[in-house]
C-alpha cells in the first residue's frame, strides 16, 4: 500500500497529545469536584457502569479523527484480479442526428442492427456493455 500524501500521517502523532489533554482535563475536573461535593454521593447518584460510559464519546471522537487523518493521506493499492473474461463497451448515439435517412431505414436502426450482429459473433467469455449518449 502506498499513500498519495504520506506527510499527512504525521498528524497521527496528535492522537497521544489529544489523549494527554483529555486525561489532564479529567484530573483537573476531579480536583475541582472534590472541593465542592462528597465523592461518595456522586458515585451513588451515577450508578454502576456510568463511570466508563462517559468516556465513550471522546473515544469515538478520537477514532473518527484517526480515520479521517488516515483517509486524508489517500491510501491506495494496486490489486490485480484474475479474469478469464474480456470486456467490450459499445457506445450508441441516440441523438436526433441518428434519425437521418441517409441509411435505410435510418441511422439508429442501422446501428442497432450492426450492434446485434456484433454481439452475436462474440464468444461467450466476452462481457458486453452498452452506453447511450
Amino acid at each position: 500500500m502506498s499513500f498519495v500524501w504520506p506527510q499527512m500521517l504525521w498528524l497521527l502523532l496528535a492522537a497521544p497529545v489529544m489523549v494527554g489533554i483529555y486525561v489532564w482535563l479529567l484530573q483537573r475536573r476531579r480536583k475541582a469536584a472534590l472541593r465542592y461535593a462528597s465523592l461518595g454521593l456522586v458515585k451513588a447518584a451515577l450508578g454502576p457502569g456510568q463511570r466508563f460510559r462517559r468516556h465513550i464519546p471522546p473515544l469515538l471522537f478520537l477514532v473518527g479523527m484517526l480515520a479521517a487523518i488516515f483517509a486524508i493521506s489517500r491510501p491506495n493499492a494496486i490489486v490485480t484480479l484474475p479474469s478469464d473474461q474480456r470486456t467490450i463497451i459499445l457506445t450508441m448515439d441516440v441523438s436526433l442526428s441518428m434519425r437521418a435517412t441517409d441509411v435505410e431505414p435510418n441511422r439508429i436502426v442501422a446501428a442497432q442492427t450492426a450492434a446485434k450482429a456484433f454481439v452475436r459473433e462474440q464468444p461467450p467469455d466476452v462481457r458486453i456493455g452498452i452506453v447511450s449518449f
